[in-house]
Parts: C-alpha cells; sequence; structure tokens
C-alpha cells in the first residue's frame, strides 16, 4: 500500500513537472487545481485502503502534501517570472547594440563618403593645376615623366 502511494505520488509529481513546462510555454493556471483534485481523489482512495499502514509508517498528511505542491507551484511562477523579466531585458540590450551598430555604420558611411568626395576635389583640384601650369609654361608631359615612365622626376618651371 505504501509502494502503492509512492507510485501515486511519483506520477502526480511527474504530471506536476509535466503541467508546469506547459504553463512555463502558456499553459493555465487552472492545470494545478486541476492536478491537486486528482491527487485528493487518488489519495482519498489510498488512504481509505491503507490509513492504518500509513499513520504507522510516517504520519503523511494530505495538508502537507497540498502546501508542498503549492509551495512547488508557487517556486515555480517565480522563477519564471524572473526568467521572463532577464529574456526581456536581454531583448532591450540586443536591440539597444543594433541600434548603436546602425548609427555607427550610419556614421562611418557619411564619413567615408566625404573622404571620397574630399578625396575627388583634391583629385579634381590637382588636374586642373597640372593643366594649368603645362598651359601656361608650355611643358609637354613627356618632359614630365621620365624614360622609363616615373612620376617622380621634378619638373623645373622655365619662366
Amino acid at each position: 500500500a505504501v509502494g502503492l502511494l509512492c507510485l501515486s505520488l511519483s506520477l502526480f509529481w511527474l504530471q506536476m513537472a509535466t503541467e508546469a513546462a506547459s504553463h512555463i510555454s502558456g499553459g493555465s493556471e487552472s492545470t494545478t487545481v486541476a492536478l491537486l483534485e486528482q491527487l485528493t481523489e487518488v489519495f482519498g482512495k489510498l488512504k481509505s485502503h491503507t490509513e492504518a499502514s500509513l499513520q504507522l509508517q510516517s504520519g503523511i498528511q494530505w495538508e502537507d502534501i497540498k502546501v508542498h505542491f503549492l509551495n512547488l507551484e508557487k517556486s515555480y511562477r517565480s522563477k519564471c517570472d524572473e526568467l521572463e523579466e532577464k529574456q526581456k531585458a536581454l531583448e532591450e540590450q540586443k536591440a539597444g547594440g543594433r541600434r548603436l551598430i546602425a548609427e555607427k555604420e550610419a556614421d562611418l558611411s557619411a564619413k567615408e563618403r566625404a573622404s571620397v568626395n574630399k578625396l575627388q576635389e583634391l583629385k579634381d583640384a590637382a588636374v586642373s593645376t597640372l593643366a594649368e601650369v603645362r598651359k601656361k609654361y608650355n611643358v609637354e608631359l613627356s618632359e614630365i615623366l621620365d624614360a622609363n615612365g616615373s612620376k617622380d622626376k621634378k619638373v623645373l618651371l622655365r619662366s
């Protein structure tokens, strides 16, 4: 009879754990009440058959079991709420990180465009200046470049 009680309590515990997992993923609160009612029924049947044996073995009282499982449910709910809060905080951090990355990428892109534009302006100015110098001093391109095609040769300006 005590073995049957232990087996029934084990099955109940397994069902409670399954229902708790279901609750975490969106189950209803009434499942605990329903499970407690089922356990009450099973416990009542076992108690009527083995009342003397139970009193001799350990003196288990229904209220002790009920309080224990209600405390377990409260603990599960507390842990679930805590995990949901942590998950929400993590999602907020991730969103903040994504916003920061997007801002940095936009800033970098703007700086890159500004640098490319400035470089193009400098190139255009250099080409324009070279064209003016060539025209003003009548310098040929071949005179600027040496025989190997090097641009390092300095051009002596003629006045």
